[in-house]
């Protein structure tokens, strides 16, 4: 009888010590399930906070997409339009030269015939003196009138000379900015890090350039 009192009696204490095993066990099974539960809340905050940003993130691309997209198109047309007028001076210049060279042949030719005619065969007559003397004033006022003709067209050369290279130099800047835009669309569409950097930790996103 004795003995079968120690046996439960031995039973009895290893039951206890498994008890207060398990009851340890438990305790860190529910410590860990807390944790794991504010773990899950704060993950659940983090997701709802970066799904608005990810809202803005898109809304702002879109808008940034469609303002480069416009500003592209812009200066597309203003190149083409520059790129025409440029055409236009190059024939205007071209029909100048000619003109140029036109009146150069003539004040050309009207200098050589009056080289000819410095000296007449016949200079007794004071009649036929006046006339020719009166020819030669209507010459001198042709050549005058010839001359000053040249100076303009002259002059109009040179304004359109410059303008051309104005338009030139403009459109070259105009070249680079559409290049630059057109790359800075590339780097947006296929979100390169490098050219665009959101910042998640606001809920506005700010886009560097």
């Amino acid at each position: 009888l004795q003995a079968r009192v120690d046996s439960k009696t031995e039973t009895i204490v290893r039951l206890g010590k498994d008890l207060e095993v398990a009851q340890e066990e438990n305790r860190l099974v529910k410590a860990r399930s807390l944790t794991l539960e504010r773990n899950l809340e704060r993950v659940e905050q983090e997701v709802h906070k970066y799904a608005a940003n990810e809202v803005d993130i898109k809304t702002s691309f879109s808008i940034e997409k469609q303002r480069l997209t416009d500003m592209v198109d812009t200066l597309t047309k203003e190149l083409h339009e520059v790129l025409k007028e440029n055409e236009e001076l190059k024939a205007e210049k071209f029909d100048l030269q000619k003109d140029c060279k036109l009146f150069r042949q003539r004040i050309a030719k009207y200098e050589v015939a009056n080289l000819d005619g410095d000296t007449p065969a016949v200079a007794d007559d004071c009649l036929q003196r006046r006339s020719t003397a009166e020819s030669g004033e209507d010459e001198l006022g042709k050549y005058e009138k010839l001359y000053k003709e040249f100076k303009q067209i002259e002059t109009d050369l040179h304004t359109v000379l410059g303008i051309k290279e104005e338009l030139v130099l403009e459109r070259d800047a105009l070249v680079k900015k559409v290049e630059r835009l057109s790359t800075e669309m590339a780097f947006l569409l296929n979100g390169d890090p490098r050219r665009v950097s959101v910042y998640i930790d606001t809920r506005q996103p700010r886009v560097l350039f």
